[in-house]
């Protein structure tokens, strides 16, 4: 007789079975090879796509810099001073201490009060000396050349083309209206004119003049000066004379006859 566990149960279900596919033919040598060889291409290429990335940005860096290289070249070519600028300079500062001496002149040869007490009135009248200092006065702060050169100076990073020539000195050019007034005193008159002499001295020499030229200790240039007149040619003939030139000597006079 059969044991109670060995009848056939008929709800027993057959054991499953998992299936079992074709065995891989290739060596499993091959397949590691092959293994690491995709893992080989993918890295290449993500190496090739990093270094595209970096060549690509470095390529953009590149252009941007040249571009802001190009744009600082155009403003620093802009903002230089020229030589011609400097030339502008002398020869301004040169009409101011002409200028600043042709007042002065006048401030001694005027009738009526050129200065102090009295100019505030005469200085009204047409035809005066003091009318005609104060229209100077005016003139005196109308300095275009050495504004334009000093202006390019500030476009260009700051640097004062024009030392010895100072930023104060360039803020009291723009104050000569106040600081010449007829109405003060001869005596501080005189020496805001002479402030205002040695700030174009300064400016003269900052744009390359030869500081021996308007040197008041320099004869023929302080003859210049204090007349007021033909100081720009005093000047051309120290510049002949300190270059070296010749200047002609004056004809002589024909001998008598008998």
């Amino acid at each position: 007789m059969p044991k109670p566990w060995e009848v056939d149960n008929p709800f027993q279900q057959a054991p499953r079975t998992i299936p079992i596919g074709p065995r891989d033919p290739r060596p499993a040598e091959q397949l590691r090879g092959n293994q690491l060889g995709n893992e080989k291409t993918a890295m290449d290429n993500r190496i090739t796509n990093a270094t595209m990335d970096a060549i690509i940005r470095k390529a953009v860096a590149d252009a941007q810099k040249a571009e802001a290289d190009a744009r600082k070249a155009e403003a620093d070519a802009a903002g230089q001073v020229k030589p011609e600028d400097m030339a502008a300079v002398r020869a301004e500062a040169i009409n101011k201490l002409n200028l600043l001496s042709r007042m002065q002149t006048n401030a001694d040869n005027g009738w009526f009060p050129t200065t102090g007490f009295g100019a505030g009135v005469s200085r009204d009248i047409n035809g005066t000396a003091a009318h005609d200092i104060q229209s100077d006065i005016d003139t005196v702060g109308a300095a275009g050349a050495l504004t334009r050169v000093m202006e390019l100076a500030r476009q260009n990073g700051g640097k004062n083309p024009l030392t010895p020539l100072s930023e104060s000195d360039f803020t009291n050019i723009g104050k000569s209206v106040t600081n010449l007034d007829q109405t003060q005193s001869r005596g501080n008159w005189d020496e805001n004119i002479d402030v205002y002499r040695n700030i174009y001295r300064r400016a003269y020499q900052g744009a390359g003049g030869d500081p021996r030229m308007i040197d008041p200790s320099n004869g023929a240039a302080q003859q210049g000066v204090n007349a007021g007149l033909g100081f720009a040619a005093d000047v051309a003939s120290q510049a002949r004379g300190m270059m070296g030139g010749r200047q002609q000597p004056p004809p002589r006079a024909p001998s008598a006859t008998t």
